[in-house]
């Protein structure tokens, strides 16, 4: 019944409820639990007086010796309820290193990591604590709260010293005389330092250390002795670009903060700017979410509007700041900023957002419109007026450029030149200009298939020309005399059949049988049976074959119909069919566009 009432809330009811437990003569173990939560609910309702006095017994009572963690870690928690924050730090570094690895170090170094963050403000030291009460005893619940904590402060600290490295840098940038003059001045007090130690000679210390280290480095009395003590080598170099470093040299230069290792001059100032005011902004979003700091996420958030901010990030840190501001008590700073976002980011989210959080009426939205806009000009597709319809959506492409529905307007374009009106060309064209326009939109990804496709069967077709002009020349040279036979896979043109059956008929016969011979092979296509150079039918010839041969039969790479002897068809040319659309449109194109529809 107390657990119940616990998780419920009803936090008094549960402590009587513990209480009424104790009543009953319960057991060792059901005691020390039921007193525990007695003692942790009276304090959590404001009763820390009864809360010390109950867990002051139970330190005394022997039967609870086992369990002094426990009852400590209650008694810290108490003294920290009390404003005693020394005291209950103290009792906190005592358990952590009395009760190692066990659930009670955890849970007191997570106490001292919230001292640290939420009294101290030294987030550094907190993120440490928390680190360590996540690898006290992982297992506990208290372990994976300060392992969540830790995640978050380490960002914290990581945003910090990018925003502290790029700060530092455009200082520099901005003030390249100012590093002359710190490194001069750092150059002067060393020199000093070092006449210093001279003078005053080296320390007891520094004797000492010199000593041990001669005593190590002295060679033994066998072997390669010499009874002097070894000299240290010079550094062994190394290249580094076109430097002559040594590795302790190269390291160094690794190590050193950015405007050591830039260029200076040649440092964009506007872009540090930008990024300078990018990062202190999502310090501020940081600070406000994870930290819970809302004078410091304010600090940034103002910090970083001051600077080279963009359009949006400054109506978003309006938004903000208005929330700090609330969440202050400051109630007309904060309406304050919201009027200044409703004057200058009128069409922003965050905008409307605050219109509603008003009552007030909110405008359409500017991608609603665009949505209506880009419908609108569909419909005359859908009600077959093409060109209407083709017209309305490169309006709406003027209208608006930078909208992601002009993706689907020049998709939609182009096929609907293709489709319905058959025009291949300005298809073509349409495909081509949401490829170069939107290269990353999926319907760019429909377009780049069909150009694509094209692409490959326009370089077949120039393949087939140059095959089909050497074929025609070296027979043409056959004919005339001026070469000798041509090779075998030419022998079955009918113009050299018809030449060898006028001059050596007993020849043109030998070829025919042999011709004949191979037809018959072919169709019986056993494997294995074919002669050299050919190959079954659907089989394509090994690489490496001579440029300009082709297998009995025409072309390989031609597309299906186009024999060696048939010359590829012209663009737009030929009887309508069902794959080439009206007008004999789209002959140019080896399969039907049809196959990359998007269906809606």
């Amino acid at each position: 019944m107390a657990r119940l009432e616990e998780s419920l809330g009803n936090k008094e009811d549960a402590a009587r409820a513990y209480l009424r437990v104790l009543d009953l003569d319960p057991d060792d173990d059901l005691r020390l639990a039921a007193e525990l939560q007695y003692a942790r609910l009276a304090r959590e309702t404001g009763d820390i007086r009864e809360s010390m006095a109950v867990l002051e017994d139970m330190l005394d009572n022997p039967d609870y010796l086992d369990n002094q963690g426990e009852i400590q870690i209650e008694i810290a928690h108490g003294l920290a309820a009390q404003g005693k924050i020394d005291e209950a730090f103290a009792l906190y570094t005592m358990i952590d290193s009395t009760y190692k690895n066990k659930p009670e170090a955890a849970e007191a170094f997570y106490a001292i990591g919230r001292i640290y963050e939420t009294v101290y403000k030294d987030l550094d030291n907190a993120a440490d604590n928390y680190e360590k009460s996540k690898l006290a005893y992982a297992s506990s619940p208290t372990a994976k709260l300060a392992g969540k904590r830790a995640k978050d402060l380490q960002e914290y600290r990581k945003l910090r010293n990018k925003i502290f490295d790029t700060d530092t840098l455009l200082f520099y940038v901005m003030n390249p005389d100012s590093l002359a003059v710190r490194d001069s001045l750092q150059a002067l007090a060393d020199s000093l330092e070092r006449e210093k130690r001279l003078k005053e000679g080296p320390s007891e210390d520094e004797l000492m250390a010199r000593r041990k280290q001669m005593a190590r480095s002295r060679r033994r009395p066998h072997g390669r002795n010499t009874g002097i003590t070894s000299i240290d080598e010079p550094t062994r170099t190394v290249a580094a670009g076109n430097l002559n470093l040594t590795r302790q040299q190269v390291y160094k230069k690794a190590d050193q903060p950015a405007y050591r290792r830039l260029d200076l001059s040649k440092v964009p100032v506007d872009s540090l700017k930008h990024a300078l005011a990018l990062l202190r902004f999502n310090m501020g979003g940081i600070m406000y979410n994870k930290v819970g700091m809302l004078d410091s996420a304010r600090y940034f958030f103002l910090l970083a509007m001051e600077d080279s901010l963009g359009t949006s990030r400054r109506a978003q840190g309006y938004y903000f700041l208005a929330q700090i501001d609330r969440d202050l008590g400051k109630e007309k700073e904060a309406i304050a900023r919201e009027d200044e976002l409703l004057r200058r980011f009128p069409d922003s989210p965050y905008a409307r957002q605050v219109l509603k959080d008003r009552n007030l009426p909110v405008p359409p939205d500017s991608a609603e419109v665009i949505r209506k806009e880009y419908d609108l000009a569909a419909s005359y597709l859908e009600r077959g007026e093409y060109e209407r319809g083709i017209q309305e959506l490169q309006r709406f492409i003027e209208r608006f450029p930078m909208s992601e529905e002009c993706a689907r307007a020049h998709l939609a374009i182009g096929l609907t030149c293709e489709l319905d009106l058959g025009d291949s060309a300005r298809a073509l064209s349409a495909y081509r200009e949401l490829i170069m326009k939107y290269p990353k939109s999926p319907c760019a990804e429909r377009a780049k298939k069909v150009v694509e496709t094209i692409r490959k069967f326009q370089l077949k077709q120039g393949m087939y020309a140059e095959r089909k002009a050497l074929r025609d020349s070296i027979i043409q040279q056959y004919l005339n005399g001026v070469a000798a036979d041509p090779p075998m896979e030419y022998i079955n043109d009918p113009r050299v059949l018809e030449h060898l059956k006028k001059t050596d008929p007993d020849r043109y016969r030998d070829i025919m049988r042999e011709l004949e011979e191979k037809k018959r092979m072919r169709e019986k296509n056993e494997p294995g049976e074919f002669p050299p150079g050919e190959f079954p039918p659907g089989e394509m010839p090994p690489d490496g074959m001579p440029p300009g041969e082709m297998p009995p039969g025409g072309d390989p790479g031609a597309p299906p119909g186009l024999r060696e002897d048939q010359p590829p068809p012209e663009p737009g040319g030929g009887e309508p069919t069902p794959e080439r659309g009206p007008g004999g449109q789209g002959a140019c194109l080896p399969v039907s566009l049809h196959d990359y529809r998007l269906t809606a």
